[in-house]
């Protein structure tokens, strides 16, 4: 089965949107087409939609997981792969970073440290950096 052109233009403009992610911020009671002649509805506050709309986070008993040279840490906030290459693109600038890999869809974050003997150094380094970003560290 094919679907038409058309069908598809909302994906890709979605996933083209991903590149420069400010998913997070976004206000959820905006409407993506003001073309829709639907009788307007009373604006709901931000923070009342924010609970409504967003699903709650994984419940986390530790927030710094892994051995040696790895780190795992689970993030809130992560989206879309916009996010994931955000938090991948930030810590991977940390000194001490050897590689990073994010998963919205678990809201994990695997972080590979050059050396392990860093790894209590960068958790707060890491954490800020995150916070920076408008991201969440879970289990703290």
């Amino acid at each position: 089965m094919r679907l038409p052109l058309a069908a598809l233009l909302p994906l890709a403009l979605a996933l083209a949107a991903c590149g420069d992610c400010d998913c997070h911020k976004k206000d959820p009671t905006t409407k993506a087409s003001a073309t829709t002649a639907e009788t307007p509805t009373p604006p709901v506050p931000v923070a009342a939609a924010l609970e409504a709309a967003e699903p709650q986070p994984p419940v986390v008993t530790q927030a710094w997981r892994g051995e040696g040279a790895t780190l795992e840490l689970s993030v809130w906030h992560m989206r879309c792969a916009g996010c994931e290459k955000k938090v991948e693109d930030a810590l991977k600038a940390l000194a001490g970073v050897k590689d990073v890999l994010a998963t919205n869809a678990d809201s994990k974050v695997v972080v590979t440290l050059a050396d392990a003997s860093g790894r209590e150094a960068l958790k707060p380094v890491i954490r800020e950096t995150l916070t920076a970003l408008d991201f969440r560290v879970l289990g703290d």
